[in-house]
């Protein structure tokens, strides 16, 4: 049986998605035409809206009703480094989304950061990885995404970001001195605590992980350092592969010093 669900479904239909400081509410329209709030104790891209209609398809079909649903949320939240909100120093606003990325998870995360309450909007991004022959088209793609939304501010970490992403944001308008550009993430996190981040700013820190490890970004901007034990890839063979870029970068600036 096929069944219809989504923002053009006359019913399982997608109402409205708001994004509040720390929570999600989603407005549904279910099979009896009635219309349910869900209220979701973590931030989440729009997407996640089909998941959840989705869910409440398979419960009709097995007779379990929206107050269990909703039950269920109550407890819910996305495991570390998917969307993750956490207080940030200067009075700032961190979505902690650094476990991985790809163009359409880049793509909601954007939309998310656009709609969260807050001053300015700055998005971290570093490389999307293992795109193959549609690395150049997904980067520029992104760099299209960038200008679409209300970015006062973008700090870009890596090659592809460097190669395609820069060159596409300047084509299309982008301000040069609202775009800082770094090929090693502990240096992009010091420049954002440090130089870039106001009372206020809201920051989505997002890339793959591969050789980028953005979650020594999110561990400098927290408020409360206790926090960094609730950011993803915890595990001390993680810990020593982001020791290596730290160093990195304080090797090159004792070479420049």
């Amino acid at each position: 049986t096929l069944i219809p669900i989504g923002t053009q479904a006359s019913v399982w239909k997608i109402l409205s998605w708001e994004v509040k400081r720390k929570r999600t509410v989603i407005e549904l329209k279910l099979h009896d035409d009635s219309v349910t709030a869900f209220d979701i104790p973590s931030v989440v891209p729009r997407t996640f809206a089909y998941s959840l209609l989705a869910i409440c398809v398979i419960a009709h079909h097995y007779k379990i009703g929206v107050e269990a649903i909703q039950k269920v949320l109550e407890g819910f939240h996305l495991p570390p480094g998917r969307s993750t909100v956490f207080e940030g120093v200067h009075n700032s606003t961190i979505i902690d989304s650094s476990y991985n990325s790809s163009l359409e998870a880049a793509l909601g995360l954007l939309e998310l950061l656009e709609a969260m309450p807050g001053k300015r909007k700055i998005a971290v991004l570093g490389d999307m990885r293992e795109l193959g022959a549609q690395t150049k088209d997904e980067h520029e793609r992104l760099a299209d995404a960038i200008m679409q939304r209300q970015i006062k501010e973008v700090v870009l970490v890596g090659p592809c970001m460097k190669q395609y992403v820069v060159p596409r944001l300047l084509e299309l308008g982008f301000e040069k001195d609202h775009m800082n550009v770094f090929d090693n993430s502990y240096h992009a996190g010091m420049y954002v605590k440090e130089s870039l981040l106001r009372e206020g700013d809201v920051v989505l820190v997002k890339a793959s992980q591969n050789t980028l490890f953005f979650e020594i970004i999110v561990e400098l901007l927290l408020a409360n350092v206790d926090d960094k034990q609730y950011l993803c890839r915890r595990e001390p063979v993680w810990e020593s592969k982001r020791n290596v870029i730290k160093k990195e970068f304080y090797d090159r600036v004792h070479a420049t010093s």
